[in-house]
């Protein structure tokens, strides 16, 4: 997974452009793309306002390389599972597991990149919408081919990749690895809900459920973070 690392990290252990993304995560969760002044970003990574500026353009430009770093990975790893595993409902839930994978493990840069969207405008936005779409084309392509399979059973695919999507992303607002749900569960939990909303069954008719698949760690296609 190649987002910014949102967590603590001891120092000399990244560059100055990783601790200055960083900053810039927690502050744009914390606080809000456009209540965090340059000054403040500044003073999180631990730099004067005219040393920040040699490693970053404008605010705008930082939060448009923290989405791009947050969906790039998974539009790949979407790409790669839809083109290695033939089986849609295998494939449906190794998509479903890496999203929630993601967006629990690097909660405050996903979160960003689904909420401050409205910060940006013209090109950035064009640019970052695009990405975006591509990937959701990659979860709505899933459900189709495992309806044209007759693995599953929905009426609107398009709205049901959506739900899904969505039922997914909401991890980034609510996980903590303090809690009592560890990660693997939760990530097993999501893909047999997503089997369920899509009446996936096996080509007897019995019901799929996650334990019937063998589907690949969500570490196979996105890189943990360091």
């Amino acid at each position: 997974m190649s987002p910014p690392k949102s967590g603590a990290a001891k120092a000399g252990d990244e560059t100055t452009q990783q601790r200055v993304l960083r900053a810039a995560v927690r502050l744009f969760a914390e606080r809000g793309f456009h209540g965090t002044g340059i000054r403040d970003l500044a003073a999180a990574a631990e730099l004067t306002t005219s040393t920040l500026y040699h490693y970053m353009t404008n605010k705008d430009d930082l939060l448009v390389e923290i989405m791009m770093g947050a969906i790039t990975p998974l539009r790949d790893a979407a790409a790669a599972i839809r083109a290695d595993i033939a089986d849609p409902a295998t494939a449906l839930c190794a998509i479903v597991e890496h999203h929630v994978w993601a967006h629990a493990s690097d909660r405050l840069a996903t979160l960003v990149t689904d909420t401050e969207l409205r910060a940006l405008s013209g090109d950035r936005l064009k640019d970052v919408l695009t990405l975006r779409d591509e990937y959701e084309g990659l979860w709505r392509g899933a459900v189709e081919a495992g309806v044209e399979a007759g693995v599953f059973s929905t009426a609107h695919p398009n709205l049901a990749a959506r739900a899904l999507l969505q039922m997914a992303t909401g991890v980034s607002h609510w996980f903590s690895a303090k809690g009592r749900l560890k990660l693997d569960e939760l990530c097993r939990t999501y893909a047999d809900n997503a089997l369920a909303l899509l009446r996936a069954t096996d080509p007897d008719g019995k019901p799929l459920v996650r334990a019937d698949l063998n589907v690949p760690s969500p570490t196979r296609y996105l890189s943990p973070l360091p």
